[in-house]
């Protein structure tokens, strides 16, 4: 399911101001839809809603990988059994970080990021391909989540 735009314009307005020019594709694409929920699509995608990544940027979710210095990221989804989709902010990259610690915005786990998008874009056309996986029954698809 797709999300209509967040009807709140200074959200997507606050959400570009703080992911900056780097994480372009990101806002862009909250400027078309308020997240994306696959449910059913191979184990579960959810790209969360503009408010949810705020209130998570300032509220202790991760923004900071452990093994990276200074290595920020943007949690911006979930596969709903405790795993994260965050956005590398210096270089647009999309990395699952399996379920972990957070400790003061920072993730830990024993797990290293796993890059599964070299940017937003590659996430949705990974997506894409997802769904018509899901659709058509395709037994053999490797699904990205």
């Amino acid at each position: 399911m797709l999300r209509a735009p967040d009807p709140a314009a200074e959200r997507i307005h606050d959400l570009s101001e703080k992911l900056g020019d780097r994480a372009k594709e990101l806002a862009d694409l909250y400027q078309r839809c308020d997240g994306i929920s696959l449910p059913d699509v191979g184990g579960g995608c959810f790209l969360h809603p503009a408010a949810a990544i705020l209130n998570g940027m300032r509220n202790g979710e991760v923004v900071r990988l452990a093994a990276e210095q200074p290595g920020h990221v943007v949690v911006f989804g979930s596969d709903g059994r405790g795993g994260r989709l965050a956005l590398r902010v210096s270089s647009g990259e999309v990395l699952y970080l399996a379920p972990g610690t957070v400790r003061l915005g920072i993730y830990e786990s024993p797990t290293r990021p796993r890059l599964v998008a070299k940017s937003v874009a590659d996430l949705l056309d990974h997506l894409i391909g997802d769904l018509r996986a899901a659709v058509s029954g395709d037994p053999n698809h490797d699904y990205l989540m």
